[in-house]
């Protein structure tokens, strides 16, 4: 359809998406070039989780070492080391079961279900 007319994101208001297969898709960029490398840049301050107060943390894990990585040989425990914390989530299924009991009309002795109803 546009592209009887020659029409695409680079002539027209089409979005890149519309571009035909057989064309490079045009991505405009509006930014100007600043000659910095990608990513963090020297002297920019450092952000970081600060370290929670020990009446803040809920679980501690200890990870320890059975035998050294380089020569297999026996560890010996030598200081604290360092350690690291985290925020962390749960999430709770929650499986229920709902009944809906069937009733009967005592007077024209008809039988009902409790309609479903959404919770």
């Amino acid at each position: 359809m546009n592209q009887i007319h020659g029409n695409d994101s680079t002539n027209s208001g089409l979005p890149t998406s519309h571009t035909p297969l057989h064309k490079q898709k045009h991505i405009p960029n509006s930014r100007i070039k600043t000659g910095k490398k990608k990513g963090g840049q020297l002297g920019h301050p450092k952000h970081y989780l600060p370290k929670f107060n020990d009446e803040e943390v809920n679980v501690t894990e200890v990870h320890e070492m059975d035998q050294c990585p380089n020569c297999s040989g026996e560890l010996e425990f030598s200081s604290e080391g360092r350690s690291k914390d985290e925020f962390d989530f749960e999430v709770v299924l929650i499986k229920k079961r709902h009944f809906f009991p069937e009733y009967q009309c005592g007077t024209c002795h008809k039988k009902f279900l409790h309609p479903f109803q959404n919770s």
